[in-house]
């Protein structure tokens, strides 16, 4: 577990401390070789964190207990989070930070694999990661464990499983599919995109309900005076999400 810690003699005791939860998930979140936590999103709440006066601390987990224990505990949060319909009254929100448009992606080698619609992969086996809003929505459309989904806990697993033909799709954003298969040396030409899974979404930071409002609106204004003052367009560009 990685964990930075926020903390000097003049934060504001008044507010309390609060808990980042994140996932390996790169280039938004992830430890690199130094063993220090970065990535796009990272950049995006330490710039926020540099303009707000209270105690916090970061850490990494498997998704799934990042998320499960961002619900449980007040003065804690989970990025880089989709905000869904199902997801909406469990969390305040803080964002939006990047938009989502998730893909279904497979070998160019497998011809023997063709699809056009989401009914048409439930033939084949989809790679997910255990709790991410992709998984859920998989399940939604009918897709079950076991049947056509094997459930995982790290995306680089997904890729192994791809690879070695143990799985026919994963899916993930085109940036961050290119991003990890290049960082864990595998070839981004030998894959390609097929059916679109969700788009029109955007990705935020979910605070658990019991924080209080004050705490939100604070890192809701910090978030708001990056994206003023040009911050937050350096950054984006930084990672390939904005033009230059």
């Amino acid at each position: 577990m990685s964990l930075i810690s926020h903390q000097a003699l003049a934060k504001d005791t008044s507010f309390p401390a609060v808990t980042f939860l994140h996932s390996n998930w790169p280039p938004f979140e992830y430890v690199n070789d130094q063993g220090e936590a970065t990535g796009y999103t990272i950049d995006i709440l330490n710039a926020m964190l540099d303009l707000v006066d209270i105690e916090t601390t970061i850490q990494i987990f498997p998704w799934n207990r990042a998320y499960q224990t961002t619900l449980k505990h007040p003065n804690h949060a989970v990025f880089t989070l989709a905000r869904t319909e199902e997801r909406e009254p469990l969390f305040y929100w803080v964002g939006p930070i990047a938009s989502r448009e998730i893909y279904l992606w497979k070998l160019k080698s497998r011809h023997d694999i063709k699809v056009s619609t989401l009914e048409d992969v439930k033939q084949f086996r989809v790679g997910t990661v255990r709790g991410e809003a992709g998984e859920r929505q998989l399940l939604e459309h009918g897709f079950k464990f076991d049947v056509n989904i094997h459930s995982v806990d790290d995306q680089t697993r997904n890729f192994l499983l791809l690879f070695n033909k143990r799985i026919d799709f994963f899916y993930g954003l085109e940036l961050t599919t290119y991003f990890i298969l290049n960082k864990e040396g595998y070839d981004p030409s030998k894959v390609e995109k097929t059916v679109l899974l969700s788009g029109g979404q955007e990705y935020y930071f979910g605070f658990n309900r019991e924080t209080p409002e004050r705490v939100i609106r604070l890192f809701q204004d910090a978030l708001q005076t990056i994206k003023d003052n040009g911050t937050f367009t350096r950054i984006q560009r930084k990672y390939g999400m904005s033009p230059p």
